[in-house]
């Protein structure tokens, strides 16, 4: 797999990045995109769904 950088300030774009690495089972990585989400677009689409992730695996 060929890394991406991941626009940071882009909620989507974190969010999918950590559902990817979920899917990996990468709980580091995806717990960082869950967090980047939470911190910066706390109101945001998918901020509960990512304090979700990361409640559920202790972050």
């Amino acid at each position: 797999m060929t890394p991406y950088e991941v626009d940071e300030n882009n909620e989507a774009a974190a969010y999918y990045a950590g559902r990817c690495y979920q899917s990996m089972q990468d709980t580091d990585k995806a717990n960082k995109y869950f967090k980047i989400i939470t911190e910066k677009f706390g109101d945001g689409e998918y901020a509960q769904e990512a304090q979700e992730y990361l409640s559920a695996n202790g972050a």
